[in-house]
């Protein structure tokens, strides 16, 4: 499904790109992406060895460095520059030998990112002058057709409506999300009731210890 998917994409969309764990990544999903000159794959790959396995259970290291490699040989002998291969990690999953992770890691990737582990059970502290990114970057469609124009899992005034009534680019060149786009670029974010408790916009706590968050203390 996952190669109709795509097929269907690319050949309405300039640019596509999607998040993965890996998982089920193989030689010929590799020569799907390649083919249809997907942007980028983000793979989440938080840490290396144990820690990696720990927290991606039940993901092997071993196995999932390897489905990297299969797609870094294909799209290097195809002489292709597409996809880009993104790995995401969190910090507090590296942040002992972060030089450990990326040597292990180079070499099966074209770009490494590196985020600040969010804490959804603890305090929240909202940072005063963030800006978020999403508004200029993604509408997320649900399950209902409703969209928004974030990821976030508490939004009200920030729905832009729904696909059964209006298309994507109605709703991208929306009133609301021109509002919500210049409320953000003005630091004002906190007027917009969805953006004020939303935690992608708080303090990230950088000596949280890895351990503490697999066992769920965090």
């Amino acid at each position: 499904m996952i190669k109709e998917m795509i097929t269907y994409a690319t050949n309405k969309i300039k640019n596509v790109s999607f998040l993965t764990n890996a998982f089920y990544i193989d030689s010929e999903m590799a020569d799907c992406f390649i083919e249809y000159k997907v942007s980028y794959v983000a793979v989440s790959f938080d840490g290396i060895d144990d820690i990696y396995e720990s927290i991606r259970y039940p993901a092997k290291f071993k196995e999932s460095y390897e489905k990297l490699a299969i797609l870094k040989e294909k799209k290097l002998k195809a002489g292709s520059e597409l996809p880009q291969i993104r790995l995401c990690t969190i910090w507090p999953a590296i942040k002992d030998n972060p030089d450990d992770y990326y040597y292990s890691m180079k070499n099966v990737s074209d770009y490494i990112v590196c985020n600040p582990y969010i804490n959804f059970k603890g305090t929240l502290k909202i940072k005063d002058n963030f800006i978020c990114q999403y508004p200029w970057e993604r509408i997320v469609i649900g399950f209902d057709g409703f969209t928004q124009c974030c990821t976030g899992w508490n939004v009200d005034d920030i729905l832009l409506g729904n696909v059964k009534n209006l298309s994507i680019y109605q709703m991208w060149q929306s009133k609301l999300m021109k509002k919500i786009r210049e409320v953000h670029s003005q630091r004002r974010r906190l007027e917009l009731n969805s953006c004020a408790s939303c935690r992608h916009g708080s303090e990230s706590d950088f000596d949280i210890d890895i351990w503490d968050i697999v066992e769920r203390k965090f």
